[in-house]
């Protein structure tokens, strides 16, 4: 297939949009990674698409709201929207940093076998998961 045929892109509206903070590539990135990504994405041979803003760098969150005509589509929306700020997770090279922004205990499953740092109500890594009590977080290896 050809290349041209293909649609490349940093970000789009279903990542951005779709996730309760509405938080864009600029937050994630620095501004040496911003111009990497820019160059990889307007030199390569496909066809390119820029989300609304990203031309400028724009940082303020793109958050899409929508009111569904079908209740479950609705509340499935809502609930997804809610877990994914409640089980925060970012990884750096062989480091995983997780952080249960809830009150219940949550329990992820991971990769990595070593607690580097733990917060003082304790977690347990065991079995490739980790158990993190409500407000607890974990750095990771």
């Amino acid at each position: 297939m050809p290349t041209w045929r293909l649609d490349v892109a940093n970000q789009n509206h279903d990542q951005i949009g779709n996730r309760a903070v509405g938080n864009r590539i600029t937050v994630a990135l620095d501004d040496d990674q911003l111009a990497c990504a820019a160059l990889l994405t307007l030199a390569g041979p496909f066809t390119l698409m820029l989300f609304q803003g990203e031309e400028s760098a724009m940082a303020t969150p793109f958050q899409f709201f929508t009111s569904h005509p079908a209740p479950e589509l609705a509340r499935a929306t809502a609930e997804g929207r809610l877990a994914e700020t409640r089980l925060f997770t970012m990884r750096r090279s062989a480091l995983l940093v997780v952080v249960n922004f809830s009150t219940s205990l949550a329990a992820p499953p991971v990769e990595e076998t070593e607690i580097l740092f733990e917060t003082e109500s304790g977690v347990d890594l065991s079995d490739g998961v980790l158990s993190l009590p409500g407000r607890a977080g974990a750095l990771l290896r």
